[in-house]
């Protein structure tokens, strides 16, 4: 093996259903999350529909960190449209956070191997006071493809973050060097030192995360993802990942912002601007087939924050305490973007989407808002709509809301969707009325500080305790669907324990958890009710974990100070205290959720339950390091203060790790148990510095955070599980390190001892032995240009292995296969099997040797793959020893009009005149059909020689009645045509020489043999019409197929010339099946409510 084994679980995003149905909604809180790793499907690794993208807190637009007392840089989160796909990825939808989400797909657009699922998503953990709403309402995302959006800190990373401490070493910084960048960093508002890195969030069509850039510009994916992450000239970024597709986003799709901040002290106003969010552009498959993505400019949207500061000081007059404010700073920002919004999307096949939005005056931030979503087929032809209807939360400040999402086509609707929320209760975006995390609570606070107990002082303000009514302002309570059932969802707060001073307590809020969801069939039915419980099994104690400590007062304790003056003079006991109007310390993990759960309960409703237990925070984050000021020759310290950020491992938190499930009388069905590893990668270590003063006994002292973002792969070590129905065994896996393929996969059962083994090999393992392999070695020339164009993930060889001796194997060879324009496509050629009477200790691995494969001698071919179209589907293959295959594409060469058995490609005609120019629609059994007047000339220049049937359907009435014609023709070694004396209704042939045309009819003719030069037949006569034309070789067996593209089949015709026909209504759905002659065979209805 030529890198190192390790074991790997992957985060990829949740897979989504590619059907429009007449309703679906996922809730996806349903079934356990499948993590798929190519063809290889692997156990439960996560909790259940655990959608893995990581992000920080969106509490506010701005949160501007320790002002003018602490120079910890701003972080300023995305756009308001990104910040929704932030929630909606970063809070997961999972037992171990609580928050459930609801998916409706609405299309999959598809071009080759390249598949983009388009829907709409709403996370259900509460609406803040501060959210906006996107362009498809408040709390919902449409899905599209992907973007990478930001949270800048400071200062964008390209205009220089860490340029001094790039210079330093590596182990460390030197106490000089340390000493001279904090004093020019400790202005926070001037300072020319961004000493944290900029956190990146991406999305993909199948999975999503976080990355951060270190000081050469490296990206590192947070938790390690085998993805390469490239920025472009500080423009745009390129993304490959193992498959070798390569997704480009910001070229024309870039979202800017513009900053300007000014205090109440201060009204010199300092800005700057930056790049927010670069939307995908373009997808490319390893095949060269390409989606690309347009985009249009809105209005700006303007939003505006403020964040308070104060010093206070505190006096203790004979056992009361005072408090006299000396300095109050409130500073504000305003944040002008410039956003961007899809135009369509359009593939190489001609399939394209149109996105229609118009701009929304009445919206408090002026966006776009969604109104229509147009598909046409690769023909051009349009499909159907996607409709979305609004209204508005709020009567003043007001925020977009989705009522209502369903198809149109042809004068027809179906609802996908009908949405209720709860009551809205948000006044405005500048209310002081939130609790901790950012949800209304109605406390009609008139303080932007905060009311709490520090050291023992009593400091009066806001209440930001949670309010469940409040908090549920605006969520989504009720889903309708086309049936007329609907769907409810309620909620709770969020429950958790946290530590204050050496005690546990226990706190409710950080939005709202999924309690139970209830499904109807009609407004008369019983409910199919699922509920949800968060307590430690047999207690009634919450199994939810605070993620952080709320902060907003802090200072080093009660100090003494010197008072009046000469004589006088005397020390007196104070307490300096720096105030905040929102947290200083983060109050969210960094996958977006405020809570843990160690420990849920799913309650089904036929009475069995599942018991899901997960990793919690005894995955703690690391301790950052705290350099006091002046760093002479003191060695720092771990942290301790809450408001300072620590190096975090949120991904080693919510991992599933046992599962039980209980039937309805409480005796064990199954349990499932995984083990874990983490190795974080070589170099992948992000530092991060924020510098600080604390209030000492002598006065202020200067303090340097060191923490660090850590690139950490998240090993799935073993799984033991035990079923009634299923044996008791445990699973190993080992994956490559840096792709996180599976390697090796193990199994043993625990009773019998037995022990199964499945190792795979990938081109990175021959990398090596091909690397300097030419065109001349085809095999090994493929898995070169495969490493090239990062195709990481197709196995090469197989191997099975009982008790530690070789089974079974299978070899996979691969091609290069030459595209216009200079491109190259890397397909499978051949697959061997390896075929062994006895089970075998000796046996020869698959590698090279002089640039040929060499392998088992037992392995033998079982198909060959021998011909691709341009968008890298199959046309031809044959077994060995055995008959060719052949596949012929229609429609754009994107959907198989033909299937042939026993016959090569070069031998091969068909033509269903779909795209024929010339063609004309006439009524059919079946509705439009195209149709060609005769005759119709075809070449046989270039095939082989032997006999040949020519097969067509023909209208001598125009189109009122149609004649099955076949004949035999031969084709000699020289090219010329014989055809025999039997029936050749319709069919004639046409040599090279115009002016020798001749036409056949009647039921029988002499032979004839034309002129070698002769290399045309012609089928039909003049005023005839053609529908269909095919030859095939005699002995060949082929069945057709026409389509409505982007929709179905339409019918089917075998190798005897019967057909069946496909109908469908006005939505596109299947209605009705009928045979050769138009009898109906089956029909389907479609309930609608009405």
């Amino acid at each position: 093996m030529k890198h190192k084994k390790t074991g790997i679980v992957n985060f990829p995003k949740v897979k989504r259903k590619e059907e429009v149905q007449a309703f679906k909604i996922e809730n996806v809180c349903k079934a356990r999350l499948k993590d798929e790793i190519q063809v290889f499907k692997l156990k439960n690794l996560f909790p259940r529909n655990k959608v893995p993208y990581y992000a920080l807190y969106s509490f506010v637009l701005f949160l501007l960190i320790f002002s003018s007392y602490n120079s910890r840089a701003q972080v300023i989160p995305p756009a308001p449209g990104s910040s929704t796909l932030i929630r909606d990825i970063t809070n997961p939808v999972n037992y171990a956070t609580g928050v459930v989400g609801i998916q409706i797909p609405l299309h999959t657009f598809s071009c080759g191997d390249i598949h983009i699922p388009i829907s709409l998503s709403y996370q259900a953990s509460g609406i803040k006071v501060r959210d906006a709403s996107g362009w498809t309402g408040l709390g919902w995302n449409l899905s599209t493809g992907g973007k990478i959006t930001r949270m800048v800190r400071k200062r964008p990373d390209e205009n220089g973050y860490n340029r001094e401490l790039a210079q330093s070493e590596k182990d460390g910084i030197k106490a000089a060097s340390l000493q001279n960048w904090y004093n020019n960093f400790l202005d926070w508002h001037d300072g020319d030192f961004d000493g944290e890195p900029d956190v990146y969030y991406y999305e993909l069509p199948d999975r999503s995360g976080m990355f951060v850039r270190d000081v050469t510009g490296k990206a590192w994916t947070i938790p390690y993802q085998p993805l390469d992450i490239r920025r472009v000239n500080d423009q745009y970024f390129v993304i490959s990942d193992e498959r070798g597709y390569t997704y480009t986003f910001g070229l024309g799709g870039m979202e800017t912002s513009e900053v300007t901040t000014y205090t109440n002290k201060d009204a010199t106003k300092k800005t700057f601007s930056y790049t927010s969010t670069w939307n995908l552009t373009a997808v490319s498959d390893a095949c060269n087939n390409q989606i690309r993505f347009d985009y249009i400019s809105g209005n700006q949207m303007i939003v505006q924050d403020r964040d308070s500061r104060a010093s206070i000081l505190v006096k203790n007059d004979n056992g009361i305490y005072v408090l006299k404010e000396r300095d109050s700073t409130i500073q504000y920002s305003t944040t002008v973007i410039q956003p961007k919004y899809l135009r369509y999307i359009v593939a190489d096949s001609g399939d394209c989407i149109f996105f229609e939005s118009e701009e929304d005056p009445e919206n408090e931030i002026n966006t776009r808002r969604l109104s229509e979503i147009k598909i046409y087929n690769t023909m051009g032809d349009y499909l159907k709509s996607i409709r979305l209807d609004y209204s508005y939360f709020g009567t003043t400040s007001k925020r977009l809301k989705l009522d209502k999402v369903y198809e149109y086509a042809n004068a027809k609707t179906l609802l996908l969707g009908c949405f209720e929320y709860a009551p809205w209760y948000i006044p405005n975006r500048d209310t002081r009325d939130f609790d901790h995390w950012g949800y209304y609570n109605k406390a009609n606070n008139k303080s932007d500080f905060v009311k709490e107990i520090f050291e023992g002082v009593q400091f009066p303000g806001a209440s930001r305790e949670a309010n469940l009514t409040y908090a549920s302002s605006g969520v989504l309570t009720r889903v309708y669907t086309a049936t007329g059932g609907y769907i409810d969802y309620e909620y709770e707060l969020n429950k958790g324990v946290y530590e204050d001073k050496g005690l546990e307590k226990t706190i409710e809020g950080g939005g709202l958890r999924i309690k139970a969801i209830r499904q109807y069939t009609d407004n008369n039915s019983v409910p199919i009710e699922t509920t949800f419980s968060y307590t430690l099994p047999g207690k009634e104690k919450t199994s939810g974990t605070v993620n952080s400590k709320f902060l907003y007062y802090y200072g080093k304790g009660w100090t003494y100070q010197q008072a009046g003056g000469g004589a006088m003079a005397y020390n007196e006991l104070v307490l300096p205290v720096i105030g905040a109007s929102r947290s200083l310390g983060d109050i969210f993990d960094y996958d977006g959720a405020p809570v843990h759960y160690d420990v849920v309960t799913v309650h089904h409703p036929n009475g069995s339950r599942h018991v899901y237990y997960y990793t919690g925070n005894e995955k703690k984050d690391e301790p950052s390091l705290v350099y006091e000021m002046p760093a002479l020759h003191l060695p720092p310290i771990e942290n301790t203060f809450t408001g300072m950020p620590n190096s975090s491992r949120f991904w080693r938190r919510g991992l599933l790790w046992q599962e039980i499930m209980y039937d309805s009388n409480n005796d064990t069905l199954s349990y499932i148990y995984n083990h874990y590893d983490y190795k974080p990668k070589k170099g992948g270590r992000v530092a991060g510095y924020v510098p600080g003063l604390m209030i000492g006994y002598n006065g202020l002292i200067g303090f340097l955070w060191k923490y660090e973002w850590v690139s950490e792969a998240i090993l799935l070590k073993s799984t033991y599980s035990w079923g009634q129905n299923q044996p008791e065994q445990e699973v190993t896996y080992i994956y490559s390190e840096d792709d996180l393929l599976p390697l090796e996969i193990k199994t043993k059962n625990k009773i019998s001892g037995e022990e199964t083994c499945v190792v795979y090999h990938y081109p990175e393992d021959y990398k090596e032995e091909v690397k300097s392999a030419s065109s001349d070695y085809p095999v090994a020339y493929a898995l070169n240009r495969m490493l090239v164009k990062q195709v990481r993930n197709l196995p090469v060889e197989i191997v099975y292995l009982k008790n530690n001796k070789v089974v079974g194997g299978q070899i996979y060879e691969y091609k290069v296969i030459d595209q216009l324009s200079g491109k190259y496509s890397i397909r499978l050629a051949e697959k061997k099997n390896l075929l062994l009477n006895t089970s075998r200790t000796n046996y020869v691995a698959y590698h090279f040797s002089e640039g040929l494969s060499v392998f088992d001698s037992n392995y033998e071919t079982e198909v060959f793959y021998d011909q691709y179209n341009k968008y890298g589907k199959l046309v031809t293959s044959h077994v060995k020893e055995g008959n060719y295959n052949t596949i012929i594409y229609g429609y754009n060469e994107t959907l198989p009009v033909a299937s042939v058995e026993n016959a090569n490609f070069n031998q091969v005609y068909y033509s269903n005149f779909a795209e024929d120019p010339q063609a004309m629609e006439i009524e059919g059994i079946n509705g439009k059909e195209k149709v060609v007047n005769g005759p119709v000339r075809i070449s046989m220049e270039n095939f082989p020689s032997g006999t040949y049937q020519v097969n067509s359907w023909i209208s001598t009435d125009n189109g009122q009645s149609w004649s099955w014609r076949s004949q035999s023709v031969f084709v000699s070694a020289s090219g010329a045509i014989l055809y025999p004396a039997d029936s050749m209704e319709g069919i004639a042939f046409m040599s090279d020489d115009t002016s020798s045309e001749g036409s056949v009819s009647g039921e029988s003719s002499s032979s004839q043999t034309v002129p070698e030069s002769s290399c045309y037949i012609t089928v039909g006569f003049v005023g005839n019409l053609i529908k269909e034309v095919r030859i095939i070789p005699q002995n060949s067996f082929i069945t057709t197929a026409d389509y409505l593209p982007g929709i179905g089949k339409t019918s089917e015709t075998d190798q005897n010339g019967k057909t069946s026909y496909y109908q469908y209504d006005e939505l596109g759905r299947l209605i009705r099946l009928l045979d050769n002659e138009g009898n109906v065979l089956n029909e389907y209805d479609y309930y609608i409510a009405p």
